[in-house]
């Protein structure tokens, strides 16, 4: 579905900016349902998981190869 696909580039690519799911929604326009329904099935987490699953990785990342302060 090309439109899954692009919710979740966009969710991948602005995840650390402070999105939110209605966010997504108007770079992909569908229901917030569809949405729901697509992701689980295709990624087995909703569009919120993934978004928050994406910036625990980059604060992970940044943990550990930066000497970033953790309030950073």
């Amino acid at each position: 579905d090309a439109r899954l696909a692009a919710a979740l580039r966009f969710i991948r690519d602005n995840a650390c900016e402070g999105i939110t799911v209605r966010d997504v929604l108007e770079a992909a326009p569908m229901s917030r349902r569809v949405l729901e329904y697509a992701c689980r099935n295709a990624i087995g987490r909703t569009p919120h998981q993934e978004i928050q699953r994406i910036q625990l990785d980059e604060a992970k990342r940044l943990l550990e190869q930066t000497d970033l302060p953790l309030a950073d």
